[in-house]
């Protein structure tokens, strides 16, 4: 990910142009460091920042690019680590990637809550109230 890795003429064909790997990579770049910067800015201003003593934990495709946790240490000033799914049993290997420990962990959420009955679509079908709560209880749980 880190752009100045990335070869000044190496192509990629997207939807059937060629475009330069350079160029898509310094736009990868450019975001994952907003939504860093972002993710530092909410942190410190949250006071958190500095009560990170075991550092952050990435996870989700993206933290998948090359470089990004190197990225996130220079941004947020701590180590990071990435997550990948567990407490799950069965074939599960095709599971157990960081892209997928958001999904994952919300089905462990669920599960440990006793709230495994089928949602209707629309509005109001889950509750994110609890979540939100339980959230908020990990961070009222920080040494502040």
């Amino acid at each position: 990910m880190l752009s100045r890795n990335v070869d000044d003429v190496a192509p990629v064909l997207l939807d059937d142009r060629h475009y330069s790997a350079k160029f898509i990579s310094q736009i990868l770049e450019y975001r994952a460091r907003e939504v860093l910067e972002f993710a530092r800015d909410s942190l410190d201003d949250a006071r958190l920042l500095n009560a990170l003593p075991g550092g952050v934990v990435l996870t989700g495709g993206g933290s998948q690019l090359e470089g990004f946790g190197q990225l996130a240490e220079e941004i947020l000033g701590t180590r990071a680590g990435f997550a990948v799914p567990r407490r799950i049993k069965g074939d599960v290997k095709p599971v157990l990637k960081p892209q997928y420990s958001t999904a994952v962990g919300l089905l462990y959420f669920a599960a440990k809550n006793d709230d495994l009955r089928p949602k209707s679509k629309g509005a109001g079908a889950f509750d994110f109230g609890s979540i939100v709560a339980a959230v908020k209880g990990w961070f009222r749980a920080l040494p502040g």
